[in-house]
């Protein structure tokens, strides 16, 4: 029996208190992203710049970290870090 898994990216415009992943982020972008991964997916998750692979439920405090604003070398340590099968983002 196949998955389906579905993978959301991060945006910037965010609530101000904590929240779960999934009611974190409030751009038009990602809540239309995330409502079609709800709706195809048996599980989503959300990429972000900060916490790297998180599942939706996942309680996050707001922040503004972006992959545009780091180097190289910190891009590669985050993507290499997000996608270690044995090792959290």
């Amino acid at each position: 029996m196949s998955r389906v898994i579905s993978i959301v990216q991060c945006v910037s415009l965010k609530q101000k208190m904590p929240q779960l992943a999934r009611d974190l982020y409030i751009s038009p972008l990602f809540v239309n992203a995330a409502a079609y991964a709800e709706k195809i997916s048996d599980k989503w998750y959300i990429i972000s710049a900060k916490y790297g692979l998180v599942e939706s439920s996942t309680l996050l405090e707001p922040y503004n970290v972006t992959l545009k604003d780091m180097s190289a070398s910190e891009r590669r340590y985050w993507a290499e870090q997000c996608f270690l099968i044995s090792s959290p983002c």
